[in-house]
């Protein structure tokens, strides 16, 4: 049974709330493995990214990662959230920043 995106969003706030402020985990999507040279094992998600994010997309990024960045990189700049926005915005414009799309 699915669950909805807000199921999701809870779990993974309730672990930010585990890990406390200030602090920051990471947990990485499955990558697709390869049985020879061109063929793959059929692909299963990471349990523990799966529960927190619901997405079963090989080498995935969680939603809240984007967020996050902008945290890091107006704390690390010593900037305000919005600069730390448009750091990561002109970054992409760069083509240096990517976000995941789903």
């Amino acid at each position: 049974m699915l669950k909805n995106n807000q199921e999701f969003a809870k779990r993974r706030q309730s672990l930010l709330a585990a890990i406390g402020p200030g602090n920051m985990g990471m947990i990485l999507a499955a990558s697709e493995a390869f049985r020879n040279a061109d063929t793959h094992y059929p692909y299963r998600q990471d349990s523990d990214f799966y529960y927190l994010t619901g997405v079963c997309e090989p080498e995935a990024v969680a939603q809240d990662v984007h967020d996050a960045l902008i945290k890091i990189v107006a704390t690390h700049a010593r900037l305000a959230t919005t600069q730390g926005e448009k750091m990561l915005a002109d970054l992409a414009k760069k083509g240096r920043y990517q976000r995941d799309v789903y």
